[in-house]
């Protein structure tokens, strides 16, 4: 599990890096949890063989769908980030991530599983 949590606090380094962005840590929590909670829902139903396969298969999209959220939240942030003209680090809160979500609810799995 925290090879997973490591794995996706590093590929969110390199997602603000390559958008010019900071995500304060609430953002990021916002971002991690439910990748985190869908590995631990796949872990646990591993015994149905079907279940499992579309939980790994939706769960091994997720650098996709972190990527494509962060393009989201760096290009169309929030209305409180956009405001934040004391901001130096171009940083993004947790209300640039749900309106993210929002946008990019049922094209970002594993977050929609429900279409």
């Amino acid at each position: 599990m925290a090879a997973f949590h490591d794995e996706i606090y590093d590929f969110l380094s390199e997602m603000e890096d390559i958008n010019e962005i900071r995500l304060s840590n609430e953002a990021k929590q916002l971002l991690i949890l439910p990748l985190i909670e869908y590995q631990k829902i796949s872990k646990r139903n591993s015994r149905n063989f079907n279940t499992n396969e579309n939980f790994k298969r939706e769960l091994d999209s997720w650098r996709e769908s972190i990527s494509k959220i962060i393009k989201t939240i760096a290009y169309e942030p929030a209305r409180i980030d956009r405001l934040d003209n004391d901001s130096i680090l171009n940083e993004r809160t947790s209300l640039s991530v749900i309106k993210a979500y929002a946008k990019r609810f049922c094209n970002i799995p594993p977050f929609c599983g429900e279409r």
